[in-house]
């Protein structure tokens, strides 16, 4: 951030920030009042009045440049300028958090998480259990084995989702399966299922057969994958596979859970 001045060097003209779009200089600027006189001892102030508008700029700037560069399928035009918006803020809050702050709400953002994710398959712990299980290994009175065991398998899920690198494989669906199935379900942990004799809650739509499980997900991984390398928006093709997975349904249970992974395995690369 650095500040224009007028030619006599003391009165601000405009506050301007510098910056990046994938490697391409930048910048936005905000004008001034011209009644205000810049010294030694008031320009970080005025720089910190005017740095949220700046910063705001900069992200609608960025915003703006992606959602022309992509192809889309779904969203049009605006919604994809609302997407490339949020996860501008998203990027700069978390730039501007020291390391601290940053692992608080990474640990925070987890256990909001995983209490989610398993309460909507019919966990009962609360996000303060969740939490002594997961930060202390204390398991809470008055619960079930499953639903302990169901909030434990993330301490191994987040290990492996945050040491994995690279492309989605069948591999790493079957691997995450088994994790968040460990001491649940041990025969049918990171296997497809072997029936047909399946359906989705609150859904009509038929799952595919299991003889043809793993060839349609490795289309699916394929089509992903070529679609982000022919520059269609990551966000839509992430979004729609995350739906072509869950209505295939591939796993006896745990579909839900494994989804999710997936899908914010898949957000955190984009």
């Amino acid at each position: 951030m650095r500040i224009i001045k007028g030619s006599d060097g003391l009165i601000i003209t405009s506050i301007v920030k510098d910056f990046t779009i994938v490697g391409k200089n930048s910048t936005v600027l905000v004008p001034v009042n011209p009644s205000i006189t810049i010294t030694d001892s008031n320009a970080s102030t005025i720089k910190e009045q005017y740095a949220l508008e700046l910063e705001t700029k900069a992200i609608q700037k960025q915003a703006e440049f992606f959602s022309t560069i992509y192809s889309y399928e779904f969203l049009t035009p605006e919604l994809v300028l609302q997407v490339e918006t949020i996860r501008g803020f998203h990027q700069r809050i978390r730039e501007f958090l020291t390391f601290s702050e940053f692992e608080a709400y990474e640990h925070d953002f987890e256990l909001h998480y995983v209490h989610g994710t398993t309460f909507i398959e019919g966990n009962t712990l609360t996000l303060n259990e969740v939490g002594q299980v997961i930060d202390h290994g204390i398991n809470p009175e008055k619960k079930t084995l499953r639903e302990i065991n169901e909030v434990q398998n993330y301490i191994r899920v987040k290990k492996y989702r945050e040491n994995f690198k690279g492309n989605i494989t069948i591999s790493f669906l079957k691997h995450l399966h088994e994790l968040i199935m460990n001491n649940i379900d041990i025969e049918s942990a990171g296997v497809f299922r072997r029936t047909d004799d399946i359906r989705i809650a609150g859904s009509d739509i038929i799952p595919i057969p299991s003889m043809k499980i793993k060839t349609e997900l490795e289309d699916r991984i394929q089509n992903f994958y070529g679609k982000i390398a022919d520059n269609f928006f990551p966000f839509e093709q992430i979004i729609f596979f995350h739906y072509q997975f869950e209505i295939s349904h591939p796993f006896i249970d745990g579909n839900g859970r494994v989804g999710r992974e997936i899908l914010n395995y898949l957000l955190s690369q984009y």
